[in-house]
């Protein structure tokens, strides 16, 4: 009974952050990118050390990009067991991290860093449009989130 009670507290502190990245094989990859018309994914090997070091700027990515409300999916792939998968996308080095924008990959080749792979992510996934008013032009202006287009 008590292992029960343990169980239970285990899993209710449980960090679930990790289940905002999926562990992903040949098996499972292609549904991955049809089913998540935004997916990051990183390809990488077990003992890569640039890896390793990526790993909670990537997990933290994900963290953001649900907090911040961008429709992303994220996904690891190791490309060393995962040996089919990693050569159709053309990944010879480890991490490589593409966005697959409905199921399209576009390569990352920015800084290893969370802020910078969500804004990569939200700049591959395009402007949204927002109605300026007066209530919220200067906030628009001011964030660089305004293009204004002249009519001739």
């Amino acid at each position: 009974m008590n292992w029960i009670f343990i169980t239970l507290l285990a899993l209710a502190f449980a960090d679930t952050s990790s289940t905002l990245v999926t562990r992903l094989t040949e098996a499972s990859f292609h549904a991955f990118i049809q089913e998540n018309p935004v997916a990051m994914v990183n390809f990488f090997a077990p003992g890569c050390r640039h890896c390793k070091a990526l790993r909670p700027e990537y997990k933290k990515a994900a963290e953001l990009a649900k907090e911040r409300n961008v429709d992303a999916a994220f996904g690891n792939i190791d490309a060393v067991s995962q040996a089919a998968v990693a050569e159709k996308y053309d990944v010879d080095e480890y991490p490589t991290l593409k966005l697959f924008l409905d199921s399209t990959p576009i390569d990352y080749e920015g800084e290893r860093e969370a802020e910078a792979i969500l804004a990569f992510i939200k700049k591959e996934m395009g402007p949204s449009l927002v109605e300026i008013t007066p209530d919220n032009a200067q906030t628009a202006i001011a964030n660089g989130s305004l293009l204004v287009c002249q009519r001739n």
